[in-house]
């Protein structure tokens, strides 16, 4: 199956601590409880509580020996949160992780075939689609 992509609006209401995402009900996880995370790609995760529970016991298991384990732990676990949906399908989104995957206007939303949807700024999305992105990090890596 291939991702799904749609074009989301965000509105940043006046709570300084979230804003909000609209989202149309064909897209939303068929789980109730739903965590949101930072991924090293600079997009954000949204798992329904049964991926999540394995994807978070996964990384707490790594090797503190493995390198990148811890950072990767900070980065998925230290970022999760739990967020809800409200009565006009909106899904809060912290603006910690809002400003992390720079989300202002509008939201690639991309559903993958593992029931993991990822939220992408529209900009750094393309980037990535078109290896720029991947480009970038091996330029750091490789001079840094």
């Amino acid at each position: 199956m291939a991702p799904v992509y749609s074009i989301l609006d965000i509105e940043q209401r006046i709570n300084r601590h979230c804003h909000y995402l609209r989202i149309p009900k064909a897209l939303l996880p068929v789980d109730t409880q739903l965590y949101l995370t930072a991924d090293p790609s600079r997009c954000l995760l949204l798992f329904g509580d049964e991926i999540w529970d394995l994807l978070r016991d996964k990384l707490m298991s790594l090797s503190q020996t493995i390198p990148g384990s811890d950072p990767l732990k900070r980065l998925l676990i230290g970022n999760a949160r739990e967020v809800f949906m409200n009565t006009k399908h909106r899904l809060e989104l912290p603006v910690e992780l809002a400003e992390f995957a720079r989300l202002e206007m509008t939201a690639y939303w991309v559903q993958t075939r593992n029931n993991i949807v990822e939220l992408w700024n529209p900009d750094l999305f393309n980037e990535a689609k078109d290896g720029s992105w991947l480009d970038k990090q091996l330029t750091k890596k490789a001079t840094g």
